[in-house]
């Protein structure tokens, strides 16, 4: 009976005009997002992120997005591919995207990838929009510092300058401007 109850309450307020639900769809956004790019002392990288957080305005109506990104991509080396996962605060206006966080590098080497290294540190990323015919790309850099005892590979920096195309799946929409003005 509860389970019917919580179906009806949900299958009620999806479809009812609430604050809480205005607030959700006009502030909250997300935005996953694909990146290719280039590793300096390795090879390839890609990947993909997850932006999600909250959006709101400044002083001179300016839209700003904080939130929470999480990042997961591959770094082609020499002999291994290394996986790297990160978990970021972010800040975003119109272009600039600036994230900071937490990370985890890890591979997997050896004979038939028997052996399996782990180790943690401290990523940054920066990335700037291109102008918007170009579909929402955005080029940047993304950086992962790590303490060099814990890996056992060499000492690659890990930095990667990339091109990153975002798309808003649930994002506030935007005042329409009259250019007839």
């Amino acid at each position: 009976m509860l389970r019917v109850r919580l179906v009806v309450l949900l299958f009620v307020t999806a479809f009812s005009p609430l604050k809480a639900q205005k607030f959700i769809c006009n502030n909250l956004y997300l935005s996953p997002s694909i990146t290719v790019g280039y590793t300096f002392g390795a090879k390839v990288c890609y990947g993909a992120d997850l932006d999600f957080g909250y959006t709101a305005k400044d002083r001179y109506n300016a839209v700003y997005r904080t939130g929470l990104s999480v990042s997961h991509y591959w770094v082609i080396v020499k002999n291994h591919t290394a996986a790297i996962t990160t978990a970021s605060l972010m800040f975003q206006k119109d272009f600039v995207d600036l994230k900071g966080g937490v990370g985890r590098l890890h591979s997997e080497w050896g004979y038939q990838n028997r052996n399996k290294s782990t180790c943690y540190g401290f990523s940054y990323d920066l990335s700037l929009a291109l102008p918007e015919r170009n579909n929402n790309s955005w080029l940047g850099v993304k950086h992962f510092v790590y303490k060099p005892g814990t890996w056992p590979f060499f000492e690659i920096p890990y930095t990667s300058f990339y091109l990153k195309y975002k798309y808003d799946l649930a994002a506030p929409e935007k005042p329409k401007t009259d250019v007839r003005n």
